[in-house]
């Protein structure tokens, strides 16, 4: 076990874990380039984080509207109806005196 270090998951002679590595064709980081490459996965799933957040606001904000549209929509014909009705007996009235 002194003589091989895991990176990954696979096991090599630290000496020469890069050279063997590349002509093997494993695509070899170290640590440094591991981190940035973490980070960079990290920040990017923290952006799609935000963005599905900003999505479904969204989609409340929508749902939201579409039953006020829909309640008004329901209430028109009620709204329209009670003002004829307003018209019809006010013309009545002033056509009876």
């Amino acid at each position: 076990m002194n003589e091989f270090t895991p990176i990954g998951c696979i096991f090599i002679d630290p000496t020469k874990w890069l050279a063997g590595a590349q002509q093997a064709g494993i695509a070899c980081h170290t640590t440094g380039q591991l981190m940035k490459r973490d980070e960079r996965e990290y920040i990017e799933l923290e952006r799609l984080s935000v963005e599905i957040r900003k999505f479904m606001a969204e989609t409340r904000k929508l749902k939201t509207e579409e039953e006020k549209m829909r309640r008004e929509s329901m209430l028109y014909p009620f709204a329209v109806s009670a003002g004829l009705v307003t018209a019809l007996v006010a013309l009545f009235t002033f056509l009876s005196r």
